[in-house]
């Protein structure tokens, strides 16, 4: 397990983790798989039921096509959404007003939180990531979302599983804090 830096700054804001079994960081990973039409046609074609459910639910039908156009759209917003927030500085414009508690119950913030990230309108798409402080984030990955809880379906609980290896990781090389990833920036 590897912690790449995605945005290049004074101040440490946007990690992503890279698993040993991969050769991308989880950002690049995720918006990969979303930009593939390919990968969209069969994720939503085997997620039929799912796609169906959602489209009841939300008073709005959607075709394996239009699945995947929505995805493309939305997953262009949700980077840049994503790199914006966490390149602005503005205090005003900090990655906590993307990222969310994964539990909607929790209501304090705290370090090695599970978090994740959605666009502000009906977007199926969510990222993962690990809170270390206020503008300082860890992502851990991301899915289509189709299902209300994430245990519902194997891959959204393989997201699951990965936040709690990274938050064991993060605990077990001390990086808990903005201080300790400056650190890590610094190679001490």
């Amino acid at each position: 397990m590897k912690i790449v830096r995605i945005i290049v700054d004074s101040k440490p804001t946007l990690y992503a983790i890279r698993f040993s079994d991969s050769e991308y960081n989880e950002l690049d990973r995720n918006f990969e798989l979303w930009n593939d039409q390919e990968y969209l046609r069969s994720f939503f074609k085997e997620h039929a039921g799912d796609l169906r459910s959602y489209s009841l639910f939300h008073s709005k039908e959607y075709s394996t096509e239009a699945a995947v156009r929505k995805t493309l759209s939305d997953a262009e917003n949700l980077e840049n959404k994503l790199l914006d927030l966490a390149e602005a500085g503005d205090e005003y414009q900090v990655l906590q007003t993307l990222f969310k508690q994964l539990n909607d119950m929790e209501t304090d913030l705290y370090p090695l939180q599970k978090s994740k990230g959605k666009l502000k309108y009906q977007s199926w798409l969510r990222i993962y990531a690990i809170r270390i402080d206020r503008d300082l984030y860890v992502m851990t990955g991301g899915s289509i979302k189709l299902t209300k809880k994430m245990q519902e379906r194997k891959h959204t609980q393989v997201e699951i599983n990965k936040m709690n290896r990274v938050v064991e990781y993060l605990r077990s090389v001390n990086l808990v804090n903005e201080d300790e990833f400056k650190r890590l920036e610094l190679g001490l």
